[in-house]
């Protein structure tokens, strides 16, 4: 088992906080631990579309933070949590730990956080010159992995232009 999926499993809360990355746990300290799963693993899902590139630079950064409180109406304290860990653990998060967060997410989040999550995936994705056909196929795959079809898939897609027109 990775060590993000150690911690996102959580089953033995003492055991999931020592094997968490320390610079992570200073960030969540003091959060319920199933609030504080559920904004790692946003922070590994969005980090696998924000480092597809293989940079998130400061600017894209605040564009994620931005993004993630108007689409997806998370509390600004949360989006600055969920940025700083996706920022800081692009590089580290593998594609496996990527997944596992995913699933984890369509297994415990509501629908709504989860069509939230794929709608800043789309907006994140298109912040940087419109979404790439690679970005598109990623996004999919992950929709799938937090238990959405190809029509979610679609309205979110459809929410994004929209938003961009106004």
């Amino acid at each position: 088992m990775t060590l993000f999926g150690r911690w996102w499993r959580g089953s033995d809360e003492d055991a999931a906080h020592e094997s968490m990355p320390e610079s992570f746990r200073g960030m969540l300290e003091g959060l319920q631990p199933r609030h504080a799963r559920y904004l790692s693993a946003y922070a590994a899902v969005l980090a696998r579309i924000a480092y597809s590139d293989r940079e998130v630079t400061q600017d894209e950064a605040a564009v994620m933070n931005r993004i993630i409180q108007d689409v997806d109406d998370v509390p600004s304290v949360d989006a600055e949590l969920i940025v700083a860990i996706a920022v800081a653990s692009a590089r580290q998060i593998g594609e496996e730990e990527g997944r596992e967060a995913a699933e984890l997410i369509g297994r415990f989040g509501t629908r709504a956080q989860r069509l939230g999550l794929l709608r800043c995936l789309f907006a994140v994705a298109a912040a940087h010159n419109g979404v790439s056909a690679q970005e598109f196929a990623k996004i999919e795959q992950i929709g799938r992995e937090l238990g959405l079809g190809p029509g979610d898939l679609q309205t979110c897609r459809v929410d994004l232009e929209r938003r961009s027109a106004r």
